[in-house]
């Protein structure tokens, strides 16, 4: 757990947990960016962008290669804010109810071993599936 301060006030905090995976993008062990979030009167000084190169560092220092974190597909914020600092959409999935569905994006520490293509080839699969059986469960 990662925290932001300014004085004694706590404006920011951030997880990162370890996950453990067996997914196209994720073997083995990995960091996942958990919870994050700043006060709102302290939106837009850069704290959130701080938070995530703190975690990746820690992580890195703990011998990771990739971090990931999911949001809701509509969350274009925090995605735009991911997208700046380098992660890649690498899944969608279902989350808690039929009309709820989250992007898993992910960054690799040292460089993606995969072209951006193939990346984007692999998410796009995997909306169109999830969207399909999601159809085709709920009609």
């Amino acid at each position: 757990m990662f925290v932001a301060l300014d004085g004694e006030k706590l404006v920011g905090v951030a997880a990162v947990c370890e996950k453990n995976g067996n997914s196209w993008y994720a073997k083995g062990k990995y960091a996942y960016m958990g919870f994050a979030g700043v006060l709102t009167e302290y939106k837009g000084h850069g704290i959130y962008n701080e938070l995530i190169k703190i975690r990746e560092d820690y992580v890195k220092q703990q011998g990771y290669e990739l971090m990931t974190f999911d949001t809701h597909q509509n969350n274009k914020q925090v995605q735009s804010v991911a997208l700046k600092n380098g992660y890649r959409y690498v899944n969608f999935f279902q989350a808690a109810s039929k009309d709820h569905y989250s992007v898993i994006m992910a960054k690799w520490l040292d460089g993606c071993p995969y072209s951006d293509l193939y990346c984007k080839m692999k998410f796009y699969i995997s909306k169109f599936k999830t969207l399909l059986i999601t159809k085709i469960l709920h009609r």
